[in-house]
């Protein structure tokens, strides 16, 4: 994949338990999930990959984000888990009577990381850095 210069924001992948924007760069996670549909204006976009949680964040990779999946029960989610990763009994499991939002992650691309300077919570402008 080659990204183009029209790639404008990044995601926020907190990395503090767990390697998951490695994970999602190695095509290992391929669902990246959300308490809410805070991704969805990013659908079907190329979308870098912001790796937080350790330290400053870093532009690490791009990916491209599919339509989410809604998990509405827990048999839902665990049907999932080798895609998603989320550890059962994890800070970030399935909680019942919640929705979670599961989007697909497809061509992931990894690159030199790069240092990202703008905050945000769910996003970050990374137009400046490529």
């Amino acid at each position: 994949m080659k990204i183009s210069a029209n790639v404008r924001m990044g995601i926020n992948i907190n990395d503090s338990g767990l390697p998951w924007s490695q994970w999602i760069l190695d095509g290992i996670k391929t669902i990246e999930t959300r308490n809410s549909n805070t991704l969805k204006s990013y659908v079907g976009k190329t979308v870098g990959v912001v790796q937080t949680g350790k330290g400053p964040a870093h532009l690490v990779g791009f990916i491209t984000l599919g339509e989410p999946k809604i998990y509405r029960t827990r048999e839902q989610w665990a049907a999932d888990r080798s895609k998603h990763r989320i550890p059962a009994g994890s800070d970030y499991d399935f909680v019942d009577g919640s929705v979670k939002y599961g989007y697909p992650v497809m061509n992931p691309q990894r690159i030199t990381p790069i240092p990202v300077k703008s905050r945000g919570m769910v996003s970050r402008f990374i137009g400046d850095l490529i």
